[in-house]
């Protein structure tokens, strides 16, 4: 199988679009390993990694022997109780296994405008979740409701994650729902420019729980 490397990009924006850029990158660094194994990963990190950090943190997990974690469990904990959950962004993996571990709790999705993909061909892929927007989320609200965001590393005071999640973050939206819970699916923050994600302060979340 040849490789194009120049290419690789956006093909990687496309799948990134729908599937997040968190389960988008562990999908690429896969195929690309089998077809040219670690030099080719190095090759397309290099040629990609500025543009895409979350490829760039999973390419160097890879290398370092590190395998994608979706373990729902801990998440699914601290929500057992709720009856409402929006979720802020989408990583295709993370979310149909908290899907399938909360079967009785009204989920949302708030999908990301980051890297725009086909919103009605991604829903179809979740059945029984309800697509929001910033306008609409609150409808959600109660106290047995929470708002839950993928974060995509963290440090002992910060963490980095969608720019929706800062946007949903006013006084009122923290007086109208229990828990606001961030899954962190890289452990350490990316080693280059955080492009596409915002970096918010690690207290602002009720509970952090890493992938």
């Amino acid at each position: 199988m040849t490789v194009d490397v120049a290419s690789i990009g956006q093909s990687f924006r496309v799948a990134a679009s729908e599937l997040g850029m968190c389960d988008a990158a562990w999908r690429f660094v896969a195929e690309i390993d089998a077809a040219g194994g670690p030099a080719l990963v190095r090759e397309v990190r290099d040629a990609h990694g500025r543009a895409f950090p979350v490829l760039d943190a999973v390419f160097a997990r890879h290398l370092a022997g590190v395998r994608p974690a979706v373990d729902a469990a801990p998440v699914a904990a601290l929500c057992h109780d709720l009856k409402r959950l929006v979720v802020v962004g989408l990583e295709a993996w993370w979310l149909d296994a908290l899907v399938a571990a909360l079967p009785n709790v009204e989920l949302g999705v708030l999908p990301s405008g980051a890297l725009p993909g086909d919103t009605a061909r991604m829903m179809s892929n979740l059945p029984g979740v309800t697509q929001v927007g910033l306008d609409r989320f609150q409808r959600f609200a109660g106290p047995r409701s929470a708002l839950l965001t993928f974060v995509y590393g963290a440090s002992g005071s910060s963490a980095f994650v969608l720019p929706e999640w800062v946007r949903a973050q006013g006084p009122d939206v923290r007086a109208q729902f229990r828990s606001f819970i961030g899954w962190n699916l890289l452990g350490a923050p990316a080693e280059v420019y955080p492009r596409w994600l915002i970096e918010v302060p690690r207290d602002q979340f009720t509970d952090l729980v890493d992938a």
